[in-house]
């Protein structure tokens, strides 16, 4: 019994290992697809005040588990959650798009299988 047992947690442990090395490698290639992206031209800044973000960090792990919860979340949500702005989640959501990790379907978005 404890055989099996034991054996039955080493399966486990491997599939977290390659699923957690699965999402670093679409990381990777979403950091890379927004490297890649054109640069844009810079915009004058605009005369009234703005309030300037904290400059928090997209975690693609997060995301992904907001979007498995709540796919049609919207963006200024996620951007409050994130503490990033709207735009810097569009730019991720298109980076994870163009790798394949998501896709947008009417209702929200769409996590592919075995991210």
């Amino acid at each position: 019994m404890r055989g099996a047992i034991t054996q039955s947690l080493a399966a486990i442990l491997e599939a977290t290992e390659r699923a957690r090395q699965e999402l670093a490698d679409l990381q990777a290639q979403a950091d890379n697809a927004e490297q890649a992206q054109p640069a844009k031209m810079e915009q004058p800044k605009p005369a009234h005040k703005t309030t300037k973000r904290s400059g928090g960090k997209i975690d693609n792990a997060r995301l992904l588990d907001a979007w498995r919860e709540t796919p049609a979340m919207a963006d200024s949500s996620l951007a409050a959650m994130f503490g990033v702005s709207r735009q810097a989640i569009a730019q991720r959501r298109q980076a994870l798009e163009a790798a394949g990790a998501i896709k947008r379907n009417g209702h929200g978005v769409e996590i592919s299988q075995g991210v």
